[in-house]
């Protein structure tokens, strides 16, 4: 097993919690961004046809470091997710196997070079440690804006998803499958996305 883990601390939380309390409109995702630094002021997000960027779209915030976007808000698909930590196999993976996902060693998974050197990968960590990155976050949160208002599944069961109401927005703190990698690795993301009609995805 293997864990990779992007760096969050209580300056990228609050910047979340910026996103999700600012007007959610493209304009005011755009200034929440450029308020953290993420985005330099007067620089707007391409977007591609119909608003929205292609599937798995990204934006460099710097360092090495991306969010993943959908539509311009405030419609359906918009969301501003910051993934943060990966898990080799996922928890629910056919343990019987293992040929195509493992290096020469064993233990290391073969998506693994795609991902810059600021994704401190942890070789001897498994589920435990997952679990227990999603709870350091997840205190992190609770620091600045109290307990979360939905708790859906356990990262045990490989989907969680910890639910913040901010009245246009809802905020969250999830594991689940990672999509933009097929599923090969389970994620621990923060995102916002738009609250009206919102249940947490399958």
């Amino acid at each position: 097993m293997a864990l990779k883990v992007l760096a969050v601390g209580v300056e990228q939380v609050r910047a979340m919690v910026r996103i999700a309390d600012t007007a959610w409109t493209d304009d005011g995702v755009h200034e929440a961004l450029a308020a953290s630094g993420w985005l330099p002021e007067g620089r707007r997000i391409d977007r591609g046809p119909g608003g929205g960027l292609e599937f798995g779209g990204t934006l460099d915030i710097g360092n090495d470091r991306e969010l993943e976007l959908g539509s311009a808000p405030p419609g359906p698909r918009a969301f501003v997710a910051m993934p943060f930590a990966l898990l080799w196999p996922p928890i629910n993976a056919d343990d019987t196997d293992d040929t195509d996902d493992t290096d020469d060693d064993g233990d290391e998974d073969d998506l693994d070079g795609e991902y810059p050197d600021v994704w401190e990968r942890r070789p001897d960590a498994g589920p435990a440690e997952f679990e227990a990155e999603f709870l350091r976050v997840r205190a992190l949160l609770e620091d600045l804006v109290g307990p979360p208002s939905h708790v859906h599944g356990s990262v045990a069961s490989g989907v969680r998803w910890d639910v913040w109401e901010r009245g246009d927005t809802v905020l969250t703190l999830y594991a689940q499958d990672d999509i933009p990698s097929y599923s090969h690795y389970d994620r621990l993301a923060l995102a916002v996305w738009t609250a009206d009609g919102w249940t947490p995805p399958e």
